[in-house]
């Protein structure tokens, strides 16, 4: 019998339920700990579960800056189940005099990403635009963090809740200042 793979539903589902619990993630920062020693290494992102808990790793070790290209589908809001490590990584980033930045490959910016995170949009803290490319191909979704945290995606048709869990893949990097500079470059160019 083929094994069922999760839906992004299913497994943002599963998520915020861990995220809701008393469940510690002890487990998983000692594994993230460990990839994070082996600097140049990529982790392998093999599902959504795995780019969730990355980048929340990502996240909660981001102090003074943070790029991101990501993509925004009608239903698949990948910051909306983040946005409470997100709103802390912000609250550091500000108190750093740090920036972050978002380009959403989207027709605008999400009204979540707007009213959620309203205080940082306004102070600054937090600048987003949205952009439409003619081919989706040419940008591929990535987040720099720290000038030293990298995650770059496979390229992916745009998500649905009903998109298999596997359709998301990605190579981790915890500290890799010179690919994580790569990606940092290329984003200040867009």
């Amino acid at each position: 019998e083929m094994e069922k793979i999760p839906t992004i539903e299913e497994v943002t589902k599963a998520f915020n339920m861990v995220m809701n619990s008393d469940a510690s993630f002890s487990l998983f920062n000692n594994l993230a700990d460990l990839a994070n020693k082996k600097a140049e290494e990529p982790m392998d992102n093999d599902s959504y579960w795995d780019a969730l808990m990355l980048t929340r790793y990502m996240f909660l070790k981001t102090n003074h800056s943070l790029c991101m290209v990501t993509g925004h589908e009608a239903e698949v809001s990948f910051l909306d189940t983040l946005s409470t490590t997100f709103r802390d990584t912000l609250i550091r980033i500000r108190e750093s005099h740090g920036k972050a930045f978002i380009i959403f490959i989207a027709k605008s910016i999400p009204q979540s990403i707007r009213s959620t995170f309203r205080e940082f949009l306004q102070d600054n803290t937090l600048k987003c635009v949205a952009v439409t490319l003619t081919d989706p191909k040419l940008l591929t979704h990535f987040i720099t963090c720290d000038d030293k945290m990298v995650r770059i995606e496979e390229y992916h048709e745009p998500l649905e809740l009903s998109s298999r869990a596997d359709t998301v893949k990605a190579k981790m990097y915890f500290n890799n200042p010179a690919r994580t500079k790569m990606s940092q470059d290329f984003f200040n160019s867009l």
